[in-house]
């Protein structure tokens, strides 16, 4: 015989989203959300880009597959010594 309403948690967390929403929105400045300027299935990416992309997740992943040596990661995790030689002609 409790007079408190059930709390229904699907309403909670619509509410907590638009909180969040909002405060994003105040962080950016922003009165509303931008509208897209894409509409459907989105803009085609340029083939130079995809070209580029790709290469770039291959040698990614032959980077992963080369095994590296302790000493390689201590020579890399290290500052390097520059030197400086001035020549008097």
């Amino acid at each position: 015989m409790s007079t408190c309403k059930t709390l229904d948690l699907e309403v909670v967390k619509k509410k907590r989203i638009e909180a969040i929403r909002g405060q994003i929105l105040s962080k950016l400045r922003m009165a509303k959300e931008p509208e897209s300027e894409i509409d459907g299935d989105g803009q085609k990416i340029p083939d130079d880009m995809l070209s580029l992309y790709n290469s770039t997740v291959e040698l990614s992943e032959e980077m992963k597959m080369k095994p590296v040596s302790v000493q390689a990661e201590d020579e890399d995790y290290f500052g390097k010594e520059v030197y400086k030689f001035v020549i008097r002609q």
